[in-house]
């Protein structure tokens, strides 16, 4: 099965060329996803700020957002890329997926995705307890459009996760020298996962033979990161983070699909800085962070993040960027709800190829 996925990239080549490609067993990644634990704040700002909030020396960072001493709230977040039109590609495609309709997409586009995520969360004193009761992607890919194939995923996540923070201020040296503070912070999380798989030929199509298959599993994992902040005006802290400790490979049969939406369920670790300041009116926010993600067998190229963040009362703007997404938009905070537009320009499936999609995603919200 990965002979046949490998050599379907490059129909144009000889037999000879494409069984030189038979040896390579990595599954292509889809990339534009909303992520497992991505907050808006986190997906505004590619993961650099899991948290922003606003204090009197203007916004900053944070890898929890906590509460006053005694007080909680209630959150519900909402990300997503809602497309009636790619959701009824994806339903035909799935279900009646006929070599007209196969071509009439070749003709059009050879790669589509859609995602979306929804969050309930109850922040307390440096505590926060959040229950996902649906994280949903859909994914398909086209390839070889003389003798087709098509390539489609669904997956389906249920996810509950604890999160504390432990924070410490540090004792002065002297009486010039800020210590700051030092915060912890501990996510246990788990997941339900439910995935669709569809790997269908021309043959396959026209002789009503094709096959989907589905998996169901429980995953476990945990989180930390700590953060050092000194007090500066300008400097506000360095984080570094360690997600999926027990990520090594959380799903089994991915490597038999040529798509494959669980490489964010892999080990990662990040470091980043973020750097501050204020304005008569409006504060800012600049913040870099190298990222590398890992499995048992192979490790990917560490990746350079920056985001930018300019915050009014209400408004947040947002640009971020690495090597395989740009990301533009505004977030707006009321009294009880949040909305806001992200706009993305990203690098789609693999060195092979170099298309490149825009999307839209909204972010809707409200606190209780």
């Amino acid at each position: 099965m990965r002979k046949k996925y490998k050599s379907i990239f490059l129909c144009t080549m000889s037999a000879s060329s494409l069984a030189g490609r038979a040896g390579a067993q990595e599954s292509i990644p889809v990339r534009h996803i909303v992520g497992i634990h991505d907050t808006p704040s986190s997906n505004l700002t590619n993961g650099i700020c899991p948290q922003l909030y606003s204090t009197t020396v203007g916004a900053v960072c944070s890898i929890n957002e906590s509460t006053a001493p005694g007080s909680a709230k209630i959150e519900m977040d909402a990300i997503g890329k809602f497309d009636e039109k790619t959701y009824d590609d994806f339903h035909k495609l799935e279900t009646k997926p006929t070599s007209e309709l196969v071509q009439k997409f070749f003709s059009s586009k050879k790669f589509d995705s859609a995602s979306g995520i929804a969050t309930i969360s109850s922040y307390f004193n440096r505590s926060h307890i959040s229950f996902t009761p649906i994280r949903l992607v859909q994914a398909y890919y086209l390839t070889n459009p003389v003798f087709p194939e098509v390539h489609y995923i669904r997956a389906m996540d249920s996810i509950l996760s604890l999160q504390h923070t432990f924070q410490t201020e540090l004792q002065p040296l002297s009486q010039s020298f800020r210590p700051g503070q030092l915060l912890l912070s501990i996510k246990p999380w788990i997941i339900q996962r439910n995935r669709d798989y569809l790997d269908a030929d021309l043959s396959d199509i026209l002789a009503g033979t094709k096959t989907k298959k589905s998996s169901s599993s429980l995953h476990q994992d945990i989180n930390i990161a700590v953060r050092y902040s000194p007090g500066t005006p300008w400097f506000r802290g360095i984080s570094l983070s360690a997600k999926n400790l027990n990520g090594s490979r959380a799903c089994a049969d991915c490597d038999d699909h040529l798509l494959d939406i669980d490489t964010e369920l892999r080990r990662t670790f990040q470091i980043s800085a973020d750097f501050g300041g204020s304005f008569p009116v409006g504060a800012f926010i600049l913040g870099v962070g190298v990222e590398s993600q890992s499995e048992d067998e192979a490790k990917t190229p560490a990746k350079l993040n920056a985001t930018a963040v300019y915050k009014l009362t209400s408004f947040g703007f947002y640009s971020a960027f690495n090597e395989t997404i740009t990301k533009v938009g505004f977030l707006y905070h009321g009294d009880f709800y949040k909305s806001g537009i992200i706009y993305t320009n990203e690098k789609q499936v693999n060195t092979l190829r170099f298309e490149r999609k825009n999307e839209t995603f909204l972010v809707v919200g409200c606190s209780l």
